[in-house]
């Protein structure tokens, strides 16, 4: 397995940087498949009932689900959102009903030959999932601090996030199924996101950052401040789904 600092050459960048895009390119249009197929067993209305949706039945522990949207929210809104802790009466309008993907990034620092700088580094193997809401993960780093310009964008990005987990919680089996499909599915926190808790989808196949020399270069070449990790050939070889895995266990 390749780790994080590995030293490549350019060369070798090249050749892993149009893989990496093509396999990344076949996960993203197969997640969005699954995403758009298994919509109806995600909706807000599931836990929420007529609190998400006026044509919803009513469903049992929904005021304890609003209750809890507004406790868990107000803890996170604080820093480094700082946006209202006022839901209003209707604190599901913001988001819809679908569910949202975008990659996984992070502030990376690099330095080589006296040259330092921060990149914005992409993981294409890793989303983060949420109810639909206005910005991606991208968008929502760019937005921080809020302003009165985007508060509601960030709120609602909060709801959608906080909503997606609660769902989880309460419907285990929609993880499970996420992960017959080939996913690990787990709960990060996100460095320049304080402690709200994230629902994220890993495709079993790793990256890597190069060495930072190689970022730095990679960075000119391409004349922005961003980088995405590299497909690592080797897991990619190694790569099975939850059936094969429970097959190779109950073999060996």
């Amino acid at each position: 397995m390749m780790d994080h600092g590995a030293t490549i050459n350019l060369d070798e960048l090249v050749e892993l940087r149009e893989k990496t895009d093509r396999v990344a390119q076949f996960f993203e249009e197969r997640i969005e498949r699954h995403v758009r197929s298994l919509q109806p067993l995600f909706v807000p209305a599931r836990i929420f009932g007529r609190f998400a949706s006026r044509s919803a039945p009513e469903v049992r522990g929904a005021e304890r689900s609003l209750a809890e949207l507004r406790e868990t929210y107000r803890a996170a809104c604080g820093a480094p959102f700082k946006v209202t802790e006022d839901l209003g009466e209707d604190p599901l309008r913001s988001i819809g009903s679908g569910l949202a993907f975008s990659r996984w990034e992070y502030s990376h620092s690099v330095s080589a030959e006296g040259d330092g700088r921060t990149l914005t580094v992409a993981s294409p193997f890793r989303w983060i999932v949420t109810h639909d809401a206005r910005l991606s993960l991208e968008d929502l780093r760019r937005s921080l601090p809020s302003t009165s310009g985007n508060a509601g964008d960030i709120s609602a990005f909060l709801v959608g996030a906080i909503t997606l987990a609660m769902l989880m919680d309460k419907y285990p089996d929609l993880g499970a199924l996420l992960s017959d499909l080939g996913y690990s599915v787990g709960r990060s926190t996100h460095p320049d996101l304080g402690g709200l808790s994230l629902v994220t989808l890993d495709a079993r196949v790793q990256s890597f950052r190069p060495a930072d020399d190689v970022m730095v270069k990679a960075a000119k070449m391409a004349g922005v401040e961003e980088f995405t990790e590299l497909l690592d050939l080797e897991s990619a070889d190694t790569t099975k789904g939850a059936v094969q895995l429970a097959l190779d266990e109950a073999l060996a």
